[in-house]
């Protein structure tokens, strides 16, 4: 499928051209940074994720795969991160050979009260309390891709366990944007699991961070979590975006 498309120049003309989609919104600075490409029906645009070019996109399924490829041969970036319906429509050489799926969650609507929010808090992120999130994370979350070195990270939240100092769960606030609060890294040790502190944790953050005169909070959840899935759904957000996300550079 041959296609043509427009160059947008700047975040700002990348989310007016998305109708102000939150899914656009979510990953794009704001701005005169970033660039992106605009076809009738679809949006593709470029943001960098941990010093990499990626490129990302939205809209009808088969012109995004078109506009994906036509940009990719052109300028390539270095990482993918496309809605599945449009990462299986491009060619196989043009994807990723290892990708990881995951689901994009959002909601503008503050959850109701959550049993054990009043344990939940900001963390201090000073030497001592970052080496107390790095602790708990590596005890409960290794794999976690957001950590507190991360420079898009405002704030930590989490709470206490009985001696009120160690903290037993954590998450980050982070994302490109800065009005829009992108929840990482959420966290619960081991011995403070089963006590519903996950979801008062997301609850409370939420609310906070809706209540400062943020339009939405988002967050993500790898595919086949349904358990956290459904945690999330009950808490009012909404998954309208199942991803594949994975690099093009050959993998060492």
């Amino acid at each position: 499928m041959s296609i043509s498309y427009t160059k947008l120049r700047g975040c700002d003309a990348v989310r007016a051209a998305s109708n102000n989609s939150h899914f656009v919104a979510c990953f794009t600075t704001g701005g005169d940074d970033g660039y992106g490409y605009a076809a009738d029906g679809a949006l593709a645009w470029g943001r960098e994720f941990q010093g990499r070019r990626m490129l990302l996109a939205d809209g009808d399924p088969e012109v995004a795969a078109a506009l994906v490829a036509a940009v990719v041969a052109e300028e390539p970036p270095q990482r993918l991160s496309l809605p599945r319906e449009i990462m299986l429509r491009l060619p196989e050489h043009l994807r990723p050979a290892r990708f990881g799926e995951w689901r994009w969650f959002y909601t503008d609507t503050a959850p109701e009260p959550v049993p054990g929010e009043e344990r939940a808090t900001w963390l201090p992120t000073d030497e001592a309390g970052r080496a107390a999130i790095e602790g708990l994370l590596d005890e409960a979350f290794p794999d976690a891709s957001t950590r507190t070195g991360d420079a898009q990270v405002k704030s930590w939240f989490g709470a206490y366990g009985e001696d009120g100092t160690t903290p037993v769960g954590c998450g980050a606030v982070s994302g490109p944007a800065p009005e829009v609060p992108f929840l990482a890294s959420v966290a619960v040790h081991p011995s403070a699991r089963r006590q519903g502190l996950g979801a008062a944790m997301t609850a409370w953050a939420t609310r906070s961070l809706l209540a400062a005169g943020h339009p939405f909070v988002a967050l993500g959840s790898m595919e086949g979590e349904e358990a956290t899935h459904r945690l999330y759904r009950r808490l009012g957000y909404r998954d309208t975006h199942a991803l594949m996300s994975g690099s093009l550079e050959p993998v060492g």
